[in-house]
C-alpha cells in the first residue's frame, strides 16, 4: 500500500495497492533514494520470513513502480 502527505504527516491520501506479487505478500516497505536523486528505490520482506525479500523501482516520485522483484 502507498500514501502521499503534503502536510508533514497530518492527513495523507486514499491508499492505492502498489506492489502485489503472486504467491507472497510484501510488508514492510523501506524507500530509499538514489544518489543522483534521480530513482526510488523499494524494498519489501515477505510476512512469512521466508524467501527472498523484493525490490521494486520508481523514476516519477512514486506515481508508477516497476514490477517487484525477487533480490538476488
Amino acid at each position: 500500500m502507498q500514501t502521499f502527505t503534503s502536510d508533514g504527516g497530518f492527513t495523507w491520501s486514499t491508499p492505492k495497492v502498489v506492489a502485489a506479487v503472486d504467491g507472497k505478500n510484501p510488508c514492510e516497505p523501506f524507500v530509499f533514494r538514489s544518489p543522483d536523486g534521480s530513482e526510488l528505490c523499494c524494498l519489501m520482506r515477505k510476512t512469512t520470513h521466508t524467501g527472498r525479500s523484493l525490490v521494486m523501482f520508481s523514476r516519477d516520485e512514486g506515481e508508477t513502480w516497476s514490477t517487484p522483484n525477487d533480490t538476488p
